[in-house]
């Protein structure tokens, strides 16, 4: 009955809640498979973009003595539990970046290897 009414118990869609944070629904990009190094359980981490994440860009780095360098923000999703296709229990991860950063990791493989071990270390 509350989906009739155009209402749902979640999070809405695209409307910043009161912490600040949004609710999207990513569009697909490329998936990173790994293991923990401890366990041997896969994990998977979807690479989804969304235009509510900012762009990559050029920062300063105070640091690094002022040099500067690509910052990529990231929003890293809550593990999920699955299985593989093997029917093995795995844990999934979906990080979302702009459309820009899928885009650039398409074209660009050494881009996109930054990017995998950005996705690895987050």
């Amino acid at each position: 009955q509350m989906l009739q009414q155009g209402l749902s118990a979640g999070p809405q869609l695209n409307v910043v809640d009161a912490e600040g944070g949004i609710t999207v629904r990513p569009d697909p990009g490329f998936v990173i498979k790994t293991r923990d190094t401890q366990s041997g359980m896969k994990i998977f981490l979807n690479v989804v973009s969304n235009e509510n994440v900012e762009k990559p860009h050029m920062k300063s780095f105070a640091e690094l003595e002022g040099e500067e360098g690509c910052r990529v923000p990231l929003s890293v999703g809550t593990p999920v539990e699955d299985f593989d296709k093997k029917k093995e229990p795995c844990v999934t991860y979906d990080l979302v970046a702009n459309p820009e950063v899928v885009d650039e990791c398409q074209q660009h493989p050494a881009f996109r290897e930054s990017v995998i071990s950005l996705c690895l270390a987050a």
